[in-house]
């Protein structure tokens, strides 16, 4: 059988792959690395770059290309063949690189590299994947005895399928619940874009009037826009009860269970490598090596917001008290009567300022914005195989017209897609052994309201924030200067420096000059007015104090249940829960809210102790974006040094010393809170 997965390509053959392809092609990739791996280790000369890096990084990429795409299509294209498939091969492919990490020969081999005499000569690049590998060696139990070392594989792989089966449940939950409205009456306030995408959900299934779902289009709109109480009620409730013990197919996709057994097995982990907690485990790879310097910043940022926050809050409260007679609002209150009262105090709405973000015009208008920073150009690739048909192919070039890497676009919502969006790596610019260079590949993935009846796609300022958000990620991994790939692109750096190019590319958003490139009203064709953009401008900070706290709520919570996780209590996730609800949280709070059940980045993604890393990095990021704004925006030797020193370097570089090489010092607070409207 000639396997698409297997068959050598510049890009994936996405439409040849079929879920029988899966589980030979996974089979067959481990099965080739292992014989592979045994003859770069059989050499008997002494290791050396060229006949043990190079060779290793060959059969690195071509594991990880196999199983990434694996990994990818399951989270876009899920089915019930496809998950089988997927769910076979994990114990598998997880237990393979457990056994890489315990790998006694490969561990000797680049240790006796990193003891050489050639170790001295190597660039910095080069000494950082070593000093990367061997750090990696030890936090995979290298140093543990043998009866430790098969208690931690079995750990691992057990983690692995109760994370993948969190992330499952969570999927299934989201796709269990619907809706169908008859009387659109009952669907008042909501957006013509958002009736229409109802009304599409029940033409496609045959079904008359309007279908709603817990997609993000629909739950985001029903909250914000739609006059019926009780149906805001509804689908708040539906949506924060998903994999939990109080929503729809209570027992199958009930995560409670999962959260403790997740959070044990992290622990025990720990232990094995002498660690107190998951916490400092987390840590050992990151810029952060102190618990309690986390918690510090974290807790001041409390300190610096919730003041604010709670004024907001009460703003809010005496504003629908007195227009709207409520005196108690509701948690399913809060985003409808706060976009009233946005409407009400800077004369400007989400609806509005939607029909001046057509999806099109956005995207022309950052190619535009990448050409005047860096020098870049996209064009779009045409007769590239996907996955699905909504998704497209750019290229990015350099400013001599060469092509420097590729992207994928799957920005559209749909049943069995993962919910939320993220940036991933599809392949890793890395020196080939002929010489030449491999280009990198990322995936991008959204989920906008998808296009209806010939009609534009309308983003709301959300959702440009978030494109721009995984742009700025796509840019690191696709602009990197770095020529091997375990610190190329994304990967090696310290997870709470990922989100700082990321954030900082969020900034861009609200400037002037970059809103007269990405916006054009998609039936008169104007630009965003200047009246319109000063209220806008006006309205940004609003709720700053409750959306900043809103984040710290979430990054409290994952690191206190990773650091003081305490075994035998059954209810100590929900202190945790009660504890943030008591020092911390401003609003209202549903006594249904199962957030935990549903926190896909802390219980199936990589942010495990971790979350507070998107706080931790918009500080940089702010920072950073404020040298631009004191240089000139578009400021030519600003954007070169910000490229070189930030986004090229890839994992090679510390990320504070990087930052320094840009900044001059370390970075400052002051420019996030200033950016917030918060006082310190």
């Amino acid at each position: 059988m000639n396997n698409p997965l297997l068959q050598k390509s510049t890009l994936p053959l996405f439409h040849l792959i079929k879920t029988q392809h899966v589980i030979p092609a996974v089979n067959q990739a481990i099965k080739d690395h292992k014989e592979n791996l045994g003859k770069i280790l059989s050499n008997k000369k002494p290791f050396t770059w060229r006949n043990l890096f190079l060779p290793l990084d060959e059969i690195d990429e071509r594991l990880s290309c196999v199983w990434s795409v694996v990994s990818h299509l399951n989270h876009t294209v899920n089915s019930t063949g496809l998950r089988k498939a997927y769910n076979s091969c994990l114990p598998k492919i997880t237990q393979y690189y457990l056994e890489l990490g315990q790998n006694n020969k490969l561990y000797a081999a680049v240790s006796s590299v990193a003891q050489s005499k050639e170790y001295k000569k190597f660039n910095v690049a080069q000494k950082k994947v070593i000093q990367n590998m061997l750090r990696d060696f030890h936090l995979s139990g290298i140093d543990l005895g043998e009866k430790d070392r098969k208690t931690f594989i079995k750990l691992q792989e057990k983690l692995s399928k109760l994370q993948t089966r969190f992330s499952e449940n969570v999927l299934d939950a989201t796709d269990a619940w619907s809706k169908l409205i008859t009387d659109q009456k009952k669907l008042n306030g909501l957006p013509e874009h958002v009736l229409a995408a109802a009304k599409n959900n029940a033409t496609q299934k045959k079904q008359k009037g309007w279908l709603l779902t817990l997609h993000a289009p629909f739950y985001q709109a029903i909250l914000t826009y739609a006059g019926n109480r009780a149906l805001r009620k509804e689908i708040y409730l539906a949506y924060v009860t998903r994999a939990s013990s109080f929503g729809k197919h209570k027992k199958q996709l009930d995560n409670t269970k999962l959260i403790p057994d997740i959070l044990l097995i992290r622990h025990k982990i720990s232990h094995l490598l002498q660690f107190e907690n998951y916490a400092e485990l987390s840590l050992a790879t990151k810029m952060v090596a102190d618990p309690d310097k986390v918690l510090n910043f974290l807790y001041d940022l409390v300190k610096c917001s919730r003041k604010k926050a709670y004024a907001e809050f009460l703003a809010l409260e005496k504003f629908v008290a007195k227009k709207y007679q409520i005196e108690k609002l509701a948690p399913w209150d809060i985003a409808y009567y706060s976009e009233k009262m946005r409407k009400q105090k800077h004369d400007v709405s989400e609806a509005v300022l939607r029909q001046y973000f057509p999806l099109e015009k956005i995207l022309t208008g950052m190619w535009r914005l990448f050409k005047r920073l860096y020098d870049l150009e996209i064009k779009e690739a045409k007769n590239i195989p996907v996955w699905h048909k909504d998704v497209r192919v750019w290229e990015i070039c350099d400013s001599k017209s060469k092509i420097i890497g590729k992207f994928y676009l799957d920005l559209y919502a749909r049943s069995n897609k993962q919910g939320g969006a993220w940036m991933d790596s599809c392949c890793t610019r890395r020196q080939l052994a002929n010489g030449k260079i491999q280009n990198p590949i990322a995936y991008v993935v959204c989920n906008f309201s998808p296009p209806v009846a010939g009609q534009p796609v309308l983003l709301n300022f959300g959702e440009v924030d978030t494109l721009f958000h995984e742009f700025g990620h796509a840019l690191q991994h696709l602009l990197t200067h770095v020529m091997y790939a375990p610190v190329s692109g994304i990967h090696g750096i310290p997870w709470d420096a990922v989100e700082i190019a990321s954030q900082f590319m969020e900034k861009w958003c609200l400037e002037k000059e970059v809103l007269a490139m990405i916006t054009k009203h998609h039936k008169t064709k104007e630009i965003l007015p200047e009246q319109l953009l000063r209220k806008m401008l006006n309205a940004k900070n609003m709720q700053s104090g409750l959306q900043m706290i809103r984040q710290l709520e979430f990054g409290l919570f994952d690191f206190l249940c990773h650091l003081n996780f305490t075994p035998n209590d059954k209810n100590y996730v929900q202190k945790i829960v009660d504890e943030i609800h008591r020092k911390v949280s401003v609003l209202p709070v549903s006594k249904y809210n199962c957030f935990p059940n549903s926190f896909l980045h802390i219980f199936s993604g990589a942010y495990g102790a971790g979350y507070y890393s998107y706080k931790w990095a918009e500080v940089t990021a702010s920072d950073a974006f404020a040298k631009f704004k004191e240089d000139g925006l578009f400021n030519k030797r600003t954007a070169r040094s910000f490229l070189q020193n930030m986004l090229a370097s890839g994992g090679v570089v510390d990320p504070l010393v990087a930052f320094k090489k840009f900044r001059g010092r370390e970075p400052s607070i002051d420019a996030l809170l200033k950016e917030t409207g918060i006082k310190k």
